[in-house]
Order: structure tokens, then sequence, then C-alpha cells
């Protein structure tokens, strides 16, 4: 029998030229070498495997666990994507996450919800009922003229159109879609600055809260990191941005304010949430990871 070992699942760096990078790649290893890679890993490991097995739970305690990893590194404002939910409740569970966690966004109403031939199935619909009852009409900036109008869930609206705030200051809900449309990438000579540009204001303006935040203007919200730039691998090359995009890490955030509130002070998570949520993270992966074996 060959000694055979096949690694599934993984991004794949190759650094073979003909090759490239394989995305969701497998890695089959005979005889000790290497004969064949294959990029369908992901789809039956994932999205038709584990992602099935999501609970509600499960949902809300990896939600929650990201966003708090998210605002650890420094970032306050996040696009959630979701793409697992197969259920009203998998969605509550979500945004729920997202809520409790502080964190600044827009909730993305993705799928890829419960299988039906009906042309009004019930994804769309349950994102009517979740815009209805979580991101009212009536809400500051929904209404004629407002987001809401132009991100009406089932209208399959970009990223940029959402419902207002609603109950949720700090959240607002679009409809989340996938395809080349977002996908495409354009090679374009960028300076770190540019980098530096894109990870806030220029993505602020890409959820429609760039009258919120993306930048430290007067009368704006105050989402602001605190990054220690006095650390040996960041100190000493000058350039305090492009050491920011160059070398800093979620180690070296001293301090992240959202809407001037504390979710990270003295490098460590604040807010009743970190503790139960490292807690449910962990109860989830031991729990998932029993169900597939």
């Amino acid at each position: 029998m060959p000694n055979e070992i096949l690694i599934t699942g993984g991004y794949v760096v190759t650094f073979d030229d003909a090759l490239g990078d394989v995305p969701g790649g497998d890695v089959r290893v005979l005889d000790g070498v290497t004969p064949q890679m294959t990029g369908y890993g992901y789809g039956p490991a994932v999205l038709t495997g584990i992602s099935l097995k999501h609970t509600p739970a499960d949902i809300y305690a990896g939600t929650l666990w990201g966003a708090l990893q998210a605002l650890d590194a420094g970032i306050t404002t996040i696009g959630d994507w979701a793409h697992a939910l197969q259920s009203a409740d998998h969605a509550d569970a979500d945004l729920r996450g997202l809520r409790e966690s502080g964190i600044r966004g827009v909730f993305f109403y993705g799928g890829p919800g419960p299988a039906s031939t009906d042309p009004n199935p019930p994804h769309p619909l349950d994102a009517r009922r979740m815009r209805d009852e979580q991101f009212p009409a009536d809400s500051d900036t929904g209404g004629p003229g407002g987001h809401r109008a132009h991100g009406e869930p089932g209208t399959h609206a970009g990223p940029g159109a959402h419902a207002g705030p609603g109950k949720h200051g700090r959240l607002r809900m679009g409809m989340a879609l996938r395809g080349p449309c977002f996908t495409m990438v354009h090679e374009v000579a960028l300076h770190q600055r540019d980098m530096l540009r894109l990870a806030t204001l220029s993505g602020a303006e890409v959820l429609g809260l760039a009258d919120q935040t993306g930048s430290l203007t007067p009368g704006k919200q105050a989402d602001i990191a605190v990054v220690d730039l006095r650390s040996p691998h960041l100190d000493g090359f000058g350039d305090p941005v492009a050491m920011l995009g160059l070398g800093a890490g979620p180690a070296d955030v001293e301090t992240v304010l959202v809407g001037g509130e504390f979710a990270k002070r003295d490098g460590v998570l604040a807010g009743p949430h970190a503790t139960e949520a490292r807690a449910l993270m962990h109860e989830t992966q031991d729990r998932l990871r029993a169900t597939i074996g």
C-alpha cells in the first residue's frame, strides 16, 4: 500500500509560478511527493458540510467572538456578509452577536436560506421580516429618500444601500450578494497611506457610513484605535503610517473606542461579553469537532 496523505480545505501557497496560490485547495502526498492538488475541498467540507451543522447558538457564538476579535485588532466597523443563515433563528442569532459585541457596521443578510422552489422564497421573505422588526422604516435615516428605500431586502441592493440603524444604532442592514462583480481584482499602484485610507475612510464610504465614521473629523462618532508603536518591531522606522500598515498587529492595539465607549482598554477586551464569548466559542468548537469526527 502506498503511503498517502490528503490535506484538505486550506489556502495553499505553492510558490510555483505555474500553479500560484490555491484558495480552498487540497494537497495529496503520495510516497513523499506531491502529485496532485485540487480546489474542490471547500464546497463539500464547508458549504454542504460543517456549515449545515451550525445551530443558531453556534452562529451567535461565532459572530460575537469574531466581532470581538475585530475590535481587539482595532477594527471598529465591519460589513458582516452573513452567508450561513439557514433559518430566521440563525439570522436573529447573528444580529444578536453583532449587537452585543458593541461593534459598528452593516449586517448583510446572506444565504443560503431554506431550500425552496417558491418564486418568492423564504430567504428574502425573512430578510424583510428582519428589516421590519429590527431596522424599521421610521428610523432616523430611513423612509422615503433615506437609506432604507434603496436597500429593501429582496431587491438585491448593493453593499452601499441599506436600511437605517433602527433599534441598533451602530448597525444597519443590507442584502449580501455573491458573484464576480464583487470578486474582480484590478492591479493598481498603492502607497501605504492609500492602504490605511482603504481600511478606514474608504471602507466607511463603501458601507454608507462615512457620515458617521471613517475619519477623525469633529462631529463624527469617536471610533478610535490607539496603537503602541514603541515596540521593537515598529519603533525607529520613521513613517508611522507605513508601520501601521506593514508591521502592526492586534497585539500592538492598546485601546479601542466605538462611539466613545471602550471596547478594548490597556490591551484587554472590555465589556460584559468578552469572557462569555470566549467560553461559548470553545463550546461550539468542541461540539462541531465531535459532530464531524
